[in-house]
């Protein structure tokens, strides 16, 4: 009882410890994935912290660009302003594909591509976030005005600022669906696995236990019942002494 086992080494019961050094094992294993897990779910919410800001600054362009459209009241140098703080903005976005990063890995300026996450033996999952800077937002859409991405956005002329509003739109839903498919990675395949490795862990660290750990109750118990045969043999004796005694003083 001294140590809390029931086995201490392999002679105490030699398949028992088998079995228990097999779980321990898969108890350990269990630990690194559920680590892994954990440190995936700290990347996607990094790069999901630097897309809100990619939002943020999508949306302040796209209000710019609608006062440029009022071109009328805000004259030329007015225009131009609006154009300069836009283009700022769309610098700000490309600092953050470029500069967001996990562990010295770069996430948002299109090179983590099929990245592995150990999380499940033998079933890793993957994950690819793709180029959030301003090249490669707005894309897809039949660049309006001559627009090929928001980084070519000009909205100097009224025709530009309504074309501008397009490929601004068309970003939106862009860094929208990236932040969409990271929340649900993070929810139905890190999230999910998580709770299922912490259940499994649970389970084997039971098993474990009770193949190796002492039974307390039943070894008190053992004890305790050892102790009153003992005490009862001492007081059987005593009282057997104490009768031949007195049969000798009788007889005397």
């Amino acid at each position: 009882m001294a140590t809390g086992l029931r086995i201490n080494t392999a002679a105490d019961d030699p398949a028992g410890f088998a079995i228990s050094e097999r779980l321990r094992s898969h108890i350990a294993g269990a630990n690194a994935l559920l680590t892994n897990a954990s440190r995936a779910v700290n990347l996607v919410q990094t790069a999901e912290g630097a897309l809100t800001e990619v939002n943020t600054q999508l949306a302040e362009i796209r209000g710019l660009a609608v006062q440029a459209g009022n071109s009328a009241l805000l004259g030329d140098t007015g225009v131009q302003i609006i154009q300069q703080q836009i283009q700022d903005a769309i610098g700000a976005i490309n600092r953050i594909a470029e500069t967001t990063q996990f562990a010295g890995a770069p996430l948002l300026n299109g090179s983590f591509e099929n990245g592995q996450f150990a999380i499940a033996e033998g079933n890793p999952a993957t994950l690819t976030i793709p180029n959030i800077s301003a090249g490669e937002l707005g894309r897809d859409i039949g660049a309006p005005g001559g627009f090929a991405s928001l980084a070519d956005i000009d909205v100097t002329t009224p025709e530009g600022a309504s074309a501008a509003l397009q490929v601004v739109d068309a970003a939106i839903e862009d860094v929208s669906n990236i932040r969409a498919d990271l929340g649900a990675f993070q929810a139905n395949t890190l999230e999910a696995a998580t709770r299922s490795l912490s259940v499994n862990r649970e389970n084997l660290i039971s098993a474990e236990s009770n193949i190796r750990d002492i039974d307390f109750a039943g070894a008190v118990g053992e004890t305790l019942l050892a102790r009153l045969r003992l005490q009862a043999g001492i007081f059987a004796q005593s009282m057997a002494g104490a009768r031949t005694g007195l049969i000798v003083d009788l007889l005397a």
